[in-house]
């Protein structure tokens, strides 16, 4: 066999090999894996929960709230309760206080009012939820 014809085998059978299934063509690498974005902490909770009632989107408003305050009203319950008044805070005046590895306090400026609404929340299931037991939607006390 000479030099040519050598060379032209061997990239034949090259070819054959990468065309033929399974063989020696090795499967792409899997893309890398995105990192997991982290649970929103209270503030970016009080915030979307604050936004839903303002949009009346009820029942992502609802969500937000603790297992515990689910079951002390129904959806239809709060969305009636979050018809009513509520008042309009300033979301750039917010603090955030940690109360323990699962519990925060969360002020938020009024915006008419030097008052501030103080929100509960909780950690379920390593998701930030707040508390409400008393009070309307869109100032809920813990009580």
């Amino acid at each position: 066999m000479t030099r040519s014809t050598a060379s032209k085998a061997g990239i034949a059978v090259l070819l054959l090999t990468l065309w033929l299934p399974g063989g020696c063509a090795r499967k792409p690498p899997p893309p890398p894996k995105q990192p997991t974005a982290a649970a929103p902490g209270p503030k970016e909770v009080v915030t979307a929960y604050l936004a839903a009632l303002e949009g009346k989107d009820y029942r992502a408003a609802y969500e937000h709230l603790t297992s515990e305050s689910r079951s002390m009203r129904s959806l239809e319950e709060f969305r009636t309760a979050a018809k009513q008044w509520g008042p309009i805070y300033d979301l750039e005046r917010m603090e955030e206080e940690a109360l323990g590895p699962d519990k925060a306090q969360v002020s938020v400026q009024l915006a008419e009012d030097p008052a501030v609404q103080a929100f509960l929340l909780k950690r379920e299931d390593k998701r930030w939820r707040i508390v409400f037991k008393g009070g309307l939607p869109a100032a809920p006390t813990p009580e």
